[in-house]
């Protein structure tokens, strides 16, 4: 994980300015946030008080709640001491002074505000981390693409060893986390690591059939299609870039149980592989044998069988216009232009339902009365497959868009897998739209999807299930030793959504294995590693997000809008003091050579009034500084005699005596009123 500072896109260039440390580190930032908050706002009330103190500040002889009214403001040091201290000033003086609530309920409440505001305010400073959210960006040096083109057979030891036990994992982990994840109850937090939790993907369940020959289909109209619509690189794969270098990818599986009566063939001879009577499906031959029919199954379960309980689950796959390693060639009606087509016949083999099935799929409507040696008793009614296998048949289509370009000119057309793919140049991406214009326009783009590209190969739901054989069905949730539970009529419907879902998770998952290298397994899949080649192709290494608690991410615009508030107002509050001091000196100054001049002309006045002038700033300069609590120690002191003090005005606003000075003491002789005396 790269720490320090980063731009993630998700919020644009300011906003997304973001900084990432180690989970201990982001701790003690936040607590320092909450600290730093709550200093600035006791610092925001200094200035608050300051304000008021010299609005409310008045030369002429004034009551008693005027003065402790001023005391208060002066020397609160937060805004809830000085709202506690105003309101028991107000109710004191509530039968000795005018209008004491009037003149101080104001006043509190604002200064209430301010304290619940900096409080809440500190207790929020955390969401500058929750803003920025739980993403963080790796740092992609092990970046690399995994690859099998240009692999030879003589390489079967390293694929054996190596690409194989890795895809294998790869498919486990994704179709757990799909599982676990791609459901609408599923939290967020149990599902922490990719930049999205879940792939969208609208489902139609009540689709037409997807074929040519509507016909070859069981349902007209009962057929599942599944779009993952415009998956965008950023929002949901984590390829952290601006909105102009950005693409979008779109998945389309459409399935559809199979009639078999028409497409298949009995065989009661024993003569063969499977020893016993066995039916042919034609959807097609196969492109690895001699033989005319695309898959064979016997009527019963063979002895030789080593798990005869249990589904037998099967796929053949073939691809758009002929490209790729095509296991068979679909017949006619099984044609889609521009369209993978996959078949997966499943058979229940021995495992019995405890109820009767409707589900094209798993089809089972065959009573036993009872059966042996097994945990549901010999008088309970179970029923078997209605066939020895069942058909579903899939098409997958795939599309790359520039979202920055109108959708009727930014898209690829739809295609296969590896349709679009040119074997001149087999490192090559899908790069034309409909009318052969090339719709990518950055470098970024580019290198971006060629790595998706590269991933999108392998995340077929061919790919899912191929790996995971009867461990793909969600049906072996709920059976057990054989026994297999209540099935509902469009089971296999959930069957293709998880397969759906698992194989958008291994797209996800695919991310960050290029980011990393392949951290997944242990096995070696080195000789499959492709580095990047150029600069493009280093910064998507380097732009890939994930979401990790283990690290702590900070808004920068949050951070900057922190420090610069509350640091004006600590500055300012600490300032003020300093400040009034040289105001005063200034205005001091300036009044000396004003009273030697009136000194030296002839009075037109009464002598009384310049005795009697009071300059306004002045005083409220005075006034201020005067009622610090020191000041109002010195002030009660001095006036009874005590003391030769000076600093009444000075720059460290301490004031102090001369030497060795002793000043008045309390006078404890009446309790209930003491005051200072001079000895």
């Amino acid at each position: 994980v790269r720490l320090g500072t980063w731009t993630n896109w998700s919020r644009g260039r300011v906003r997304g300015a973001t900084l990432t440390l180690h989970e201990r580190d982001g701790g003690l930032l936040i607590a320092f946030l909450a600290l730093f908050v709550a200093a600035a706002g006791d610092s925001a009330w200094r200035v608050f008080c300051f304000a008021l103190h010299r609005v409310l500040s008045r030369a002429q002889q004034q009551d008693g709640l005027y003065h402790q009214r001023q005391a208060i403001l002066r020397n609160a040091a937060s805004g809830t001491a000085g709202v506690l201290s105003l309101v028991r000033a107000a109710w004191a003086w509530r039968r000795n002074a005018s209008k004491p609530f009037v003149r101080i309920l104001p006043l509190a409440s604002v200064g209430l505000i301010i304290a619940l505001g900096f409080s809440t305010a500190s207790i929020f400073a955390s969401r500058v981390s929750t803003v920025a959210g739980h993403e963080v960006l790796l740092k992609g040096d092990s970046c690399g693409r995994v690859t099998t083109i240009n692999r030879t057979s003589s390489d079967m030891t390293e694929l054996l060893t190596g690409m194989l036990p890795y895809t294998i994992e790869l498919l486990v982990s994704s179709s757990s986390y799909a599982r676990r994840c791609y459901r609408n109850n599923s939290k967020p937090d149990d599902c922490p690591t990719f930049a999205a939790r879940m792939l969208p993907t609208t489902i139609y369940p009540d689709a037409e059939c997807p074929f040519q020959v509507k016909d070859i289909c069981q349902s007209d109209s009962k057929n599942l299609l599944l779009d993952s619509g415009h998956i965008n690189s950023h929002t949901h794969l984590g390829i952290n870039a601006p909105p102009q270098h950005r693409f979008t990818f779109r998945q389309l599986t459409a399935c559809a149980p199979l009639k078999t009566d028409a497409y298949s063939l009995l065989r009661n001879d024993s003569d063969n592989v499977f020893g016993a009577p066995y039916t042919e499906y034609y959807y097609g031959p196969p492109t690895t044998n001699q033989t005319n029919y695309t898959y064979a199954f016997p009527l019963k379960t063979p002895a030789s069988s080593t798990n005869p309980n249990d589904y037998t689950l099967a796929h053949l796959a073939a691809y758009a216009n002929g490209e790729g390693a095509a296991a068979f060639e679909p017949i006619a009606d099984l044609h889609v232009p521009d369209a993978d087509v996959s078949l997966y016949f499943l058979s229940a083999n021995d495992v019995n339902y405890i109820q009767p099935v409707d589900d094209p799929w798993f089809a089972a409507h065959q009573l036993t009365s009872h059966q042996e040696d097994t945990v549901v008793g010999s008088d309970t009614p179970v029923w078997r497959r209605d066939e020895p296998a069942t058909v579903l048949a899939c098409t997958q289509q795939y599309q790359y868009c520039n979202p920055n370009l109108p959708e009727s000119e930014g898209c690829t057309p739809l295609a296969g897998i590896d349709g679009w793919r040119n074997s001149a140049s087999p490192d090559a991406i899908p790069m034309r739209n409909a009318a052969g214009e090339d719709i990518w326009r950055t470098s970024l783009q580019r290198a971006a999807l060629r790595y998706v590209v590269d991933k999108a190969i392998y995340t077929t739901i061919a790919d899912v299930v191929g790996s995971l054989n009867s461990g793909a069905l969600l049906s072996r949730n709920s059976m057990w030793l054989g026994i297999q539970g209540p099935m509902g009529e469009r089971q296999w419907q959930s069957e293709v959504e998880h397969w759906h879902r698992s194989s958008l998770a291994v797209l996800q998952r695919l991310m960050i294995e290029q980011a990393t290298g392949g951290k997944l397994s242990d096995a070696d899949i080195s000789p499959w590693m492709t580095g990047p080649d150029g600069t493009a192709e280093w910064k998507r290494c380097k732009g890939q997000l994930v979401r990790s608690t283990q690290f702590a991410s900070f808004s920068i615009l949050g951070l900057i809008i922190i420090f610069v508030i509350g640091g004006f107002f600590v500055i300012l509050s600490y300032l003020l003091d300093p400040l009034v001091v040289l105001l005063l000196r200034r205005q001091q100054g300036q009044r000396k050579p004003q009273a030697s001049s009136s000194a030296d002309s002839p009075s037109t006045t009464d002598s009384s009034s310049d005795d009697n002038f009071i300059d306004e700033t002045i005083y409220k300069n005075l006034e201020w500084l005067s009622n610090e609590t020191l000041q109002l120690q010195r002030l009660a002191h001095e006036q009874l005699g005590a003391g030769t003090w000076s600093g009444a005005t000075g720059g460290n606003l301490v004031p102090v005596t001369e030497h060795g000075q002793l000043l008045a003491r309390l006078d404890a002789s009446n309790s209930r009123h003491p005051r200072l005396m001079v000895p």
